[in-house]
């Protein structure tokens, strides 16, 4: 799988881990991570459909979603590849005093530093990649 096609489902993302697995790659890149959040079918259309469902309890819908998320989360983080994933972010701005300044970069609620960011850097070159 090369492509991943709306609906971005998590499943669909966790099939193509799996599938890139048993075709041997090394490295996976993912791009972007983002569709699966806020894309058509993602996690965030997942939770206001089960919102919907419960008659608006937001919370019915996310303790449905996180252990999605979750899995998906747990699919790249066990993978036997390297797996690069992108996905949109939103620059941090905080105002101290008659200051602003940029703080990190904000990923759906996430604040990761810089070195943070290169600790998730893969740390050897590789044979092979998968690219969806």
């Amino acid at each position: 799988m090369d492509v991943i096609k709306p609906p971005f489902t998590v499943e669909k993302y966790i099939s193509g881990i799996r599938e890139a697995e048993k075709l041997g790659y090394d490295l996976l890149i993912i791009d972007s991570l983002s569709h699966a959040w806020a894309g058509t079918g993602g996690i965030l259309e997942f939770v206001d459909a089960k919102s919907e469902s419960a008659k608006g309890n937001k919370f019915a819908g996310w303790r449905e979603a996180t252990p999605k998320h979750n899995s998906l989360v747990d699919a790249m983080l066990q993978s036997s590849m390297h797996v690069i994933a992108t996905m949109r972010s939103v620059g941090v701005t905080c105002h101290h005093r008659s200051s602003l300044f940029t703080v990190g970069k904000r990923l759906y609620g996430r604040t990761r530093s810089a070195s943070a960011r290169r600790a998730m850097a893969p740390s050897s070159p590789t044979r092979s990649s998968a690219f969806f």
